[in-house]
């Protein structure tokens, strides 16, 4: 059985995500996702006091990630995946889900340069192998390179 190597999104792709957002709340989270490559179960366990973002007063308990009606709940993985997959429809990207921008952020990682024992690290991946899943060469890179060792 031949393993199917899934795709991370292209920078259109990406770039039709952040201009689809129609919250604030979701341009961050996708900004956060992608940035940072945390898995989701991670995502919706941050608090605020998680991340540095300067003294914040009676916040520091508070979920970094929340739904938008009130009493503005702690985020579930069932509700980004919920939210990821409206943005993906307005934004006409297909299969748009939280592990898929991990994907990509490895992918660009490497594609700039990073060496992928360095993407491990990032990913927080105990075996190279798992990495290696997780990561896509860009053609054009591989012809790119060829031209400059050749």
């Amino acid at each position: 059985m031949e393993k199917v190597i899934k795709k991370p999104f292209s920078s259109e792709e990406m770039e039709a995500l952040r201009i689809n957002c129609m919250e604030l709340r979701d341009r961050a989270l996708i900004e956060f996702l992608y940035s940072t490559g945390v898995r989701v179960s991670e995502l919706v366990a941050l608090n605020v006091c998680d991340v540095e973002i300067g003294k914040q007063e009676g916040l520091e308990e508070q979920p970094l990630f929340v739904t938008l009606d009130k009493p503005h709940n702690r985020l579930t993985v069932a509700g980004i995946q919920y939210m990821l997959r409206q943005l993906g429809e307005r934004a006409k990207v297909k299969n748009v889900h939280p592990h898929r921008f991990r994907r990509t952020v490895a992918t660009d990682l490497l594609s700039r340069g990073m060496p992928i024992e360095q993407v491990k690290e990032f990913l927080g991946h105990e075996k190279l192998d798992t990495t290696m899943i997780y990561c896509s060469v860009k053609e054009e890179n591989v012809q790119a390179s060829h031209r400059k060792y050749a």
